[in-house]
Order: C-alpha cells, then structure tokens, then sequence
C-alpha cells in the first residue's frame, strides 16, 4: 500500500458489554476496496460496527483524515463522509425504492436530496426504471443495491459494507461485487466484510485476513489468492483453490 490512508484504526479493542471481540487491531484504509475476509467469529463485522460507533470500543483509535471518530455520533459520521452498509437487508420493504432513497436523505436539504437521488438514478438505471417499486418486491441484489445506492446518497468518502453477497446466487453475487469496485472507481474508499474471499479479493486493491479478534495477515487482494498462509488461515489447511467455496 502506497497511498495516503483515509481511515486509520490504531490499536483497536472492541465488542459487546464485557466480551472482548477485537484486541489490538491495526488497519490503514486507502482509496480503492479493502476487503476483510476471516473465519466465522474472527471479529470482521464487529470492526465495521467499532468503526461506526455500534459496537463498544474500549481502547485505541479510528481516525478518518485526521477527525478521531470514537466520541462522534452516527449522524456526525455521517456528516464528516463515513456511510454503513449492515449485514442484511436493511431498507424499508414497504416504501418505494424513491421513498427509501428520500429517507437516506434525511441529513440533505431538499435541493441537496433531489441532486443526489438524480445523481444516483443515472449511476443506478436500474433504480430509475424501479423507482415506483415497492423495495421488499426487488430482488435480492435489487435490494442490495439500492442499500448501497442509500449509503451513497450523502456522497461518502468511507463506505462500509458488510457481507453484500449474504444470501445471493452466484451470479447475482459477482454483479454487486463489480458495482461494489465500480462505486471504488468513482472515488469512493470501500473497506468491506465479505464471505466470498475468491471474488472478493479478486475485485480489491488490498486484502486483511482477521483471525480470533487479531490482524492474522494482510497484502494486495488479487495478490493474497496464490498465499498458501491464506488457505491456513481461513480454512485450516484446505487447499488455497478452495477459497471463497467455504
């Protein structure tokens, strides 16, 4: 990694009431995708919800640019360019994909919320061509892009996602990775949790591998699929090709 980081975690301890999840990670975040791959329990969701202010942090630091971010609000998150993207659907089925991109808004002026939702009605045709549609009627990648499009309504600098593919036939899988690494192209940073290491890391400028709550490994994503320490680390020995089947 080369470039100047846009989000620093420094020594960070994390989790839920007394139960210590995250102990002492380090991670610089620069422009282009990150992704965070790691067996089931390794810490990887609860580091996006510690960056966002979800989970309990206890010690250490999250800094993004030169703002620490452990004493702000969600919506001050959100204010200073940071947007969450959590594990599961999270939009409103009953509302209309308009509806849901007008209540991501909520933070905008009216004026600022029309150019945005304009903005990403030509960026997601898709969401154009549905904006009438009931969310809960779209599809399962619909869905998962229009979360994305809702995160990016307040036009983030750090977009954190976790688990896009959760629940996604495998083609339907590869699209929202590829619209994950094209919203990378347009200058968003993406630092994202991901089940599927094979196509996920393939899409990504850098790869964290977390194991038990600890920084196991780290390198260039594409990069890190021809590591035997990945396949050890992440299936226990299995072969390197199989990672990302699990």
């Amino acid at each position: 990694m080369e470039a100047e980081p846009v989000l620093t975690v420094s020594e960070l301890h994390a989790g839920y009431g007394d139960l210590e999840i995250l102990r002492g990670i380090d991670l610089a975040v620069e422009p282009g995708v990150t992704t965070v791959i790691g067996p089931n329990g390794a810490g990887k969701s609860t580091l996006l919800k510690a960056i966002f202010g979800m989970a309990r942090v206890t010690e250490g630091s999250v800094r993004l640019g030169g703002i620490e971010l452990r004493r702000l609000s969600n919506r001050q998150l959100v204010n200073i360019g940071l947007a969450f993207v959590p594990q599961g659907r999270c939009n409103f089925p009953r509302m209309s994909v308009h509806e849901n991109l007008e209540m991501a808004a909520f933070t905008l002026s009216m004026q600022e919320a029309r150019t945005s939702i304009s903005s990403l009605y030509e960026r997601f045709p898709l969401l154009a061509e549905k904006r009438s549609q009931f969310a809960g009627e779209l599809s399962g990648g619909q869905q998962q892009v229009l979360e994305m499009a809702m995160a990016l309504v307040t036009s983030p600098r750090v977009l954190l996602i976790d688990e896009p593919s959760l629940g996604l036939a495998p083609l339907t899988l590869i699209s929202v990775l590829d619209e994950v690494q094209a919203i990378s192209g347009q200058g968003v940073t993406v630092l994202m949790v991901e089940q599927n290491a094979r196509q996920a890391l393939a899409r990504s400028n850098w790869g964290v591998v977390l194991d038990l709550g600890r920084k196991a490994l780290e390198g260039p994503g594409p990069g890190m699929l021809s590591d035997p320490r990945l396949a050890e680390l992440y299936l226990g020995g299995a072969a390197t090709q199989d990672v990302g089947k699990a």
